[in-house]
């Protein structure tokens, strides 16, 4: 167990069955703990903005919507723009290249 565990060099280690198991349940609890210690720093380094209460699923929608919103004003805002310039391009078209 603490050559799987890798938590000494087995230089000193409990003789009695009770300190066997009670030796190796502290070896995996402390393992587990490291793990569980180690996980969350992680998922915190990688995910900074996660917040601990996810968001319900209306809000998110009403996001969505509000984004979707948005990005449809810009799309008309840059059509209306784009019309003067078609226009434009349109009537110089046709009065440098005349039909035959």
């Amino acid at each position: 167990m603490t050559t799987v565990t890798t938590v000494g060099y087995g230089d000193r280690y409990p003789v009695t069955p009770e300190g066997r198991v009670v030796g190796g349940v502290l070896m995996v609890v402390g393992i587990a703990t490291m793990g569980a210690v180690t996980a969350a720093i992680a998922s915190q380094l990688i995910n900074p903005r996660q917040s601990a209460q996810p968001q319900p699923a209306d809000e998110r929608v009403h996001q969505l919507e509000a984004q979707i919103a948005h990005l449809t004003a810009q799309l008309d805002s840059a059509r209306g723009n784009l019309t003067p310039v078609r226009n434009k391009s349109r009537s110089h078209a046709v009065m440098t290249h005349p039909a035959p």
